[in-house]
């Protein structure tokens, strides 16, 4: 009988208040489930230091101080020596690393310590057109000394896959796109507010009834492009004295921190302090989508981009800039607005404030396309697809590992 393989996950960010997170977390239960010994290697906690799958019986858990989301050189160097180290030491098979840093680290340093099988989730993209093109050309080269090593990579994302094929990266690794589950049918399900309701909840928000709510949820850091709405929405003030922009989502780093201040000073220098909500960050979100009549992305770049997603099966309007995410995900009711480009944004909230007053089916997702994007980020499937690329992956390497069900189907 063959060992139990032994897999190692690698993220900085270990809370699940990041979708990558709750992703990371899940995959390792997929894992151990089909009979991996897996460890999962975090750095610090962002607040309370508490690891991704606290909790999660049958994982280890390696906490590598070292180990942040933020770029730190000095730190970094420690980090990628102590995460080599424990690779040496603990001889896995399978390495499977998770966003930008902690994706550059974890893979080089597991091709220096012989690690067979490596594995990348391609989360979202580490490099955009949006950063300044030194910046966006040292990312793009440390993922392809990256890719060097790599032996499979997992997109989340079609529109992934091909942006690192243009670029020349990991062209020799295994591909394989897999739609991560995102949840998202408890958003379905969640049925309009009685009148009396919405009024309620939007009282704790000082918003009135005849308030025409431009909603936006989004951790706040530059590359979501918060700074950007409020500069479209005080375009909107004076056609639309009844609308109210709302922005759910705060800091979760301290480094986070200067962006909301820089926010909260736009706000102030456009007179727009009534007008503009900052919520800060919140646990629950769908009643604020049940608040809202339309949602603004003015996002820069975006993997999945779960909250235009979950608005989307809310049934909300999109305005959204142009972006591959809104490409491969968006319907044709959305309004798509040139790239970066406050004024179009502005153009296009105010066509949807006035299509929605007139005719809401125009910019509306239809209901049949709401289920379609709950079925295509739904729970089974991700399981199933991810369970096959990890029975897979090891006979890659002739470890082979047999299907907990395989004695159901008859296999």
């Amino acid at each position: 009988m063959n060992p139990r393989p032994r897999i190692c996950h690698v993220i900085t960010t270990p809370t699940d208040q990041y979708s990558s997170g709750l992703r990371t977390r899940m995959e390792a239960k997929i894992a151990r489930d089909l009979g991996y010994d897996v460890d999962v290697v975090t750095g610090v906690g962002p607040r309370d230091g508490r690891l991704i799958s606290e909790g999660v019986e049958g994982v280890t858990y390696w906490r590598i101080p070292a180990l942040s989301k933020y770029i730190y050189p000095h730190r970094d160097a420690k980090a990628f020596f102590d995460i080599c180290s424990l690779f040496r030491r603990n001889r896995y098979q399978i390495v499977q690393t998770h966003l930008a840093k902690a994706g550059v680290l974890g893979r080089l340093a597991a091709g220096l310590a012989g690690v067979p099988i490596i594995v990348h989730d391609v989360h979202g993209p580490s490099f955009s057109s949006s950063q300044s093109l030194p910046g966006r050309e040292l990312f793009i080269n440390l993922e392809r000394l990256a890719g060097l090593v790599t032996t499979h990579y997992l997109f989340y994302t079609n529109h992934l896959k091909d942006t690192f094929a243009t670029k020349g990266i990991g062209n020799n690794a295994k591909h394989r796109v897999i739609y991560p589950d995102l949840r998202l049918k408890q958003f379905l399900d969640a049925p309009p507010l009685p009148v009396e309701e919405r009024s309620r909840l939007r009282r704790i928000w000082h918003l009135a009834p005849d308030h025409l709510v431009v909603g936006y949820v989004a951790r706040m850091v530059p590359s979501k492009g918060h700074h950007l709405a409020i500069e479209a929405f005080a375009r909107l003030a004076e056609r639309w004295p009844h609308a109210r922009l709302v922005l759910v989502g705060g800091a979760i780093w301290p480094e986070e921190q200067a962006y909301c201040q820089r926010l909260q000073a736009q706000v102030d220098a456009l007179h727009l302090v009534e007008k503009v909500i900052f919520t800060g960050h919140q646990l629950q979100v769908i009643p604020f989508y049940q608040m809202f009549d339309l949602f603004a992305m003015p996002s820069l770049y975006e993997g999945t981009a779960n909250a235009m997603l979950e608005a989307m099966v809310m049934g909300l309007p999109v305005v959204a800039f142009d972006i591959p995410a809104v490409h491969e995900f968006c319907p044709s009711e959305t309004i798509v607005c040139p790239f970066a480009d406050a004024k179009g944004l502005a153009q296009g909230l105010d066509r949807c404030l006035t299509l929605l007053s007139t005719t809401p089916t125009a910019v509306c997702p239809s209901p049949a396309f709401r289920q379609a994007l709950v079925a295509k980020f739904s729970s089974r499937r991700w399981h199933q697809e991810l369970s096959d690329f990890y029975m897979r992956l090891v006979d890659d390497q002739g470890a082979g590992i047999r299907d907990p069900n395989s004695s159901k189907r008859g296999d």
